[in-house]
């Protein structure tokens, strides 16, 4: 594992405000009353129904995009569609500007722009630094950290690069990409719809920000709804109170080939978004953050989830020494040689998630493999900071960053690998409004498409 800081490119670039996101559809008639939400596809549809592949006709002006886990038959309105659409050409605008930006460019003849560098020494680096770059006619010098992750768990070809770049000194913008996620598009889709799980689901450690709670309170599609996300106050962080809008495509016949996830906050000061009257901040120690926009890329990958593949038939004994247990049988538990982590690299000593089942009295158990494949993500991200710049030291970030990456990607490969034990496994089986038949009609189509076409 490699954490680096690099250089910036050397270009200006242009400022733009928060992205406009109309709304999509009113469903409350007055914002004194409770949120239920009208489901618009009340029941999933029988077996005799005839479903084009788990997505819409073709609506005027979106080509072969589509709103993800929305049924040919399901009723949304020629509005909803339009306000829909505009929410799509929002999120492709930004993954442009951010691409453009970040794409190298040739320095001006009279070195007007040129980079002067700032040392930012890293433990254990090689002479990495942080460079600055001019930004208009504000005067501030943008700085981008750049942290690089290589195998964020054993025998995992996984690779994380985040670019986070301090436009201003409450502006940040971040690109994330993350290469062979182990996780999968279907167990990685049922985590984000069913949000109020995930806080149980994530590991919580000492000392690092942890995810309190995540609420679903309005849904006005079966792709689009709003989260309110609830995390630790930490370090020089205020804890987060942030509601996000956020809507789901189907670009896997478009030339991005991938899902495309859309989030943006309501501006400041909103009482009610969209006909859902906003909660108050919880408590003084928090904020509602502001997310200008963030557009999110999720592509079925090639690669494999892991490495090595089982050097058994069945799970046998510990490799460790005097280890009576059975080696696991999930591969990103124990590598396929010992009972867990630990006790590979402690001998004697077990982790929470060792299943410390006797090796000679317990009855055989199979390998659980991961179903689900990999994903690659690209995600890019426009931020207002709660706050000042100048309070976020970027040593934090690069203890942090790393941290946070070991301790969480380990949990979506245990979900790939053991999915059915998990309780996202009930929600998908229970569908209630048939978001998740359609998904799986969906991902099948495409899989025998691409199939064919290699």
């Amino acid at each position: 594992m490699a954490c680096v800081v690099v250089a910036a490119t050397p270009v200006t670039k242009p400022r733009a405000n928060s992205i406009p996101v109309e709304p999509i559809e009113v469903i409350r008639e007055s914002p004194r009353a409770s949120p239920i939400v009208t489901p618009i596809n009340p029941r999933p549809p029988h077996a005799d129904e005839k479903v084009a592949a788990g997505t819409p006709e073709v609506a005027p002006g979106w080509g072969n995009a589509k709103p993800l886990g929305v049924y040919a038959h399901e009723s949304l309105s020629a509005e909803t569609y339009a306000s829909q659409l505009q929410v799509l050409n929002t999120a492709r605008q930004l993954i442009e500007e951010f691409r453009q930006r970040n794409a190298p460019h040739a320095a001006p003849a009279d070195g007007s722009h040129e980079v002067s560098p700032c040392t930012s020494p890293y433990r254990g680096g090689e002479g990495k630094e942080t460079k600055r770059r001019p930004s208009g006619e504000t005067g501030w010098h943008s700085d981008v950290l750049n942290i690089v992750v290589d195998h964020i768990a054993p025998n995992t070809p996984t690779e994380l690069q985040i670019d986070i770049d301090f436009v201003g000194v409450w502006d940040v913008e971040i690109t994330l990409k993350v290469k062979a996620f182990g996780g999968g598009l279907f167990p990685l889709l049922s985590v984000l719809h069913e949000a109020d799980l995930v806080a149980d689901f994530l590991p919580r450690a000492p000392g690092l920000p942890y995810l309190e709670m995540v609420e679903k309170p309005y849904q006005f599609a079966n792709n689009d709804w709003l989260y309110h996300i609830f995390v630790t106050p930490w370090g020089p962080f205020p804890g987060a109170d942030d509601i996000h809008s956020t809507l789901f495509f189907d670009l896997f016949d478009d030339p991005e080939g991938a899902i495309l996830i859309y989030a943006q906050s309501p501006p400041v000061e909103t009482k009610v978004f969209r006909g859902f009257e906003l909660p108050p901040v919880k408590s003084w120690r928090r904020v509602r953050n502001l997310l200008l926009g963030a557009s999110t890329l999720v592509r079925p990958s090639s690669e494999r989830v892991f490495t090595i593949d089982p050097p058994t038939p069945t799970p046998g004994r510990c490799a460790s020494p005097h280890c009576g247990y059975r080696v696991h049988s999930n591969l990103s538990l124990g590598g396929g040689t010992h009972c867990c982590h630990r006790c590979a690299h402690h001998p004697g000593r077990h982790g929470p998630r060792c299943t410390r089942l006797p090796h000679d009295t317990t009855p055989a158990s199979q390998w659980e493999t991961a179903q689900h494949g990999c994903v690659d993500v690209e995600g890019y991200f426009r931020v207002k900071l709660p706050i000042p710049r100048w309070l976020i030291p970027n040593s934090l970030l690069r203890w942090a960053v790393p941290k946070l990456c070991r301790l969480i990607y380990p949990i979506f490969l245990h979900l790939n690998e053991s999915y059915d034990s998990f309780p996202f496994a009930k929600r998908v089986e229970e569908d209630e409004r048939g978001f998740y038949r359609s998904i799986r009609d969906r991902l099948s189509s495409y899989a025998q498409c691409h199939s064919c076409s290699s």
